[in-house]
């Protein structure tokens, strides 16, 4: 099986130019045979985006 490490550089706020970033890198591993491709955590949010702080209970 063919793994794909994808890496964007992903827009505080721009949700959408994001989205179409993970979806290109995406169809790139397609086409290079690969059967998953992963993301890093921030490819929807930039780590600027995310709360400073954990969620309540998310470590419980």
């Amino acid at each position: 099986m063919k793994i794909a490490l994808a890496q964007i550089d992903p827009t505080v706020g721009d949700f959408d130019g994001n989205r179409a970033k993970i979806l290109a890198g995406a169809a790139r591993a397609r086409e290079a045979g690969t059967r998953l491709a992963v993301f890093l955590p921030f490819g929807r949010r930039s780590p600027a985006a995310r709360p400073s702080t954990p969620c309540p209970g998310l470590l419980s």
